[in-house]
């Protein structure tokens, strides 16, 4: 058991690994988030019905992933041309029903269709080489929330279930249950001591995965060298961000969900509040009161933390690609029409 962040009797949530660094959640200013530029607009070439996920190509192409589209928009950066448009809604090669997360190796994209349980791999042409049904992906209530590519196109994959977060390494050719990196138990709607989400990233080396817990009142982050298992940071640290009870005393956890993404010098987490008064009981529904951002060196030191209010702000956006130390979020809400927007975090 660790004490600290200012509540008594925060359980450990990662098992296995060391005793962790208990750490208060004091902001720290060393670091700001500067908006660059955004991609997107009402109609036309680059325009968006619901952005899901974002990644980079080797030559610096940001490729945005569509859910009601089901396709992938390629733009030149950083002047926004549209390069081209791959995939379409089928079941057919390059075909996909419903894409939640890519990432890309190389000149390969990886694309995890939900609604095929599977990870295709795309050229750089937009062929299909190979659809990859996932193992671990399937059963009752599991759901794939992570997907990342070593060096070695071995995936890391996040998932959550009913009663259980995982994060794993996974073949990238045949699909396989390769070995767990962390397990732990889940279950909704319990307090302290039990994950509520579970994220992964990988570092630009290649082979470092970066994982990342909440539970109702705290967050875990670890760092470790996916071929050895050595552990190089782990940290505890408090997010101010407490369950609420919704209107008729419904239950809402603090962490509605939590994301981790990692660039070229430091990883950048995102946990989300829900507004109490837009609870309904469906948790695909729910809109933000509060996004918390935390920017953390791979040693795991602090360099900023920001608590976003401002309906208004694209900080607010769920994170897509993390590309040197420039993320792009994905602001469906916070514009009249969805954009995606290049933002670089910088020393002041």
């Amino acid at each position: 058991m660790v004490l600290g962040c200012g509540e008594d009797n925060h359980a450990w949530l990662m098992p296995g690994l060391s005793e962790v660094r208990a750490e208060t959640a004091e902001a720290d200013s060393s670091w700001v988030a500067v908006s660059l530029r955004e991609y997107g607009s009402l109609s036309g070439e680059i325009s968006f019905g619901a952005p899901v996920d974002a990644t980079v190509l080797a030559d610096g192409s940001l490729v945005v992933a569509d859910l009601y589209a089901c396709n992938l928009t390629v733009i030149a950066r950083p002047d926004g041309r549209l390069r081209r448009k791959l995939g379409r809604c089928g079941d057919g090669p390059g075909e996909f029903r419903m894409i939640r997360i890519i990432d890309a190796f190389g000149d390969s994209l990886f694309v995890y269709d939900q609604g095929h349980g599977a990870v295709v791999v795309l050229d750089e042409t937009g062929h299909e080489t190979r659809r990859v049904p996932l193992e671990i992906v399937g059963g009752r209530g599991v759901t794939l929330s992570h997907l990342a590519v070593l060096d070695d196109s071995t995936l890391v994959i996040a998932t959550e279930s009913v009663d259980h977060a995982s994060v794993a390494l996974v073949d990238s050719r045949t699909g396989a249950f390769r070995r767990s990196l962390v397990e732990a138990p889940l279950i909704a709607l319990r307090s302290d001591g039990w994950i509520r989400h579970m994220a992964a990233c990988v570092e630009p080396n290649g082979r470092s995965p970066t994982i990342v817990a909440t539970s109702e009142w705290a967050l875990e982050g670890v760092g470790l060298v996916s071929d050895t298992g050595e552990e190089r940071f782990h940290f505890l640290t408090s997010l101010d961000l407490p369950p609420t009870l919704a209107s008729g005393g419904a239950w809402v956890p603090g962490p509605a969900r939590i994301d981790v993404a990692c660039g070229r010098s430091l990883a950048l987490f995102r946990a989300v509040t829900v507004d109490p008064d837009d609870f309904t009981g469906n948790m695909a529904d729910i809109r933000a009161s509060s996004v918390t951002l935390e920017a953390r060196a791979y040693d795991g030191a602090l360099l900023m933390r920001r608590s976003i209010m401002d309906t208004s702000s694209v900080l607010r956006a769920p994170m897509g690609a993390f590309r040197g130390d420039t993320v792009f979020l994905l602001a469906e809400r916070v514009r009249p029409y969805p954009v995606v927007s290049e933002i670089v975090l910088r020393p002041r």
